[in-house]
């Protein structure tokens, strides 16, 4: 491990508490029982080498030419949200207008053959219909117009797919639009959510089944991604933490 690059983002434990946002109105902010925003926000820069902490400008998103073929982008998901109980809709966001606007920009400057959005929350899911805090749920709007701007700027055709975590199952989900997720799940199994809602489950965010998901599978593990030069083919593998192989799926680029 010691010789193996990594790069990290956070969630919502990284940050203060379960599902946590950026308002500090808990009583339990008060009595010191869980961190403030800018606690959260400091200790994360301080312990995690992603940013300068000592520079209150740095980021802790970043986009990362990993080759000739494929780069990536890690999303900040937790600092600059609205609040999560707010109504869905323009002024609600998970990303900030700073970060949105410069994912799009260096979005639309890559001619990289794949391109990797890694987010810490999901974008498709299906989710819990409870609950608010991701783009699944609650930030929705967000991500309707992210997606119909990669639409109108032809990004179905430049394989463009999402990454995600926090979800306690994996999955690869298709949404309507065409854009693809896939979701590592919980590294062990212990951690595994209950049920996890399938498309059409009428307790999730997609009651009609509009969602198609070729895999769906509540165990531990991870993704795995590689990338073949020489075919420029990309392989993304699901698998459980003793090393086996669930599912693969496999882009060509175009």
């Amino acid at each position: 491990a010691g010789n193996t690059a990594t790069y990290w983002t956070k969630d919502d434990h990284d940050f203060r508490y379960n599902d946590s946002d950026t308002t500090n109105t808990s009583p339990l902010v008060d009595d010191g029982s869980v961190p403030s925003t800018a606690l959260g926000i400091a200790m994360f820069r301080e312990q995690v080498p992603v940013a300068n902490p000592d520079d209150p400008d740095s980021k802790t998103y970043g986009t990362y030419r990993v080759n000739k073929l494929l780069q990536i982008w890690i999303v900040e998901t937790r600092d600059y949200r609205s609040p999560n109980d707010m109504d869905d809709g323009p002024w609600k966001s998970l990303w900030g207008s700073e970060q949105k606007e410069w994912l799009k920009r260096t979005l639309k400057e890559s001619d990289a053959e794949f391109k990797l959005l890694v987010s810490s929350t999901p974008m498709i899911g299906p989710e819990y219909a409870s609950k608010n805090e991701n783009h699944a749920t609650g930030f929705q709007h967000e991500r309707d117009s992210f997606f119909n701007w990669l639409a109108e700027n032809g990004f179905r055709d430049q394989n463009f797919y999402i990454i995600n975590g926090d979800r306690h199952w994996q999955y690869h989900a298709i949404h309507p639009s065409g854009f693809e997720e896939f979701s590592s799940g919980p590294f062990h199994i212990q951690n595994i959510a209950p049920n996890g809602p399938h498309p059409g489950d009428p307790t999730s965010t997609d009651p009609e089944g509009l969602v198609v998901q070729p895999y769906h599978q509540k165990i531990g593990g991870f993704i795995r991604v590689d990338l073949d030069a020489d075919h420029k083919e990309l392989k993304i593998s699901f698998y459980d933490e003793w090393g086996g192989v669930h599912y693969q799926n496999t882009k060509q680029a175009f």
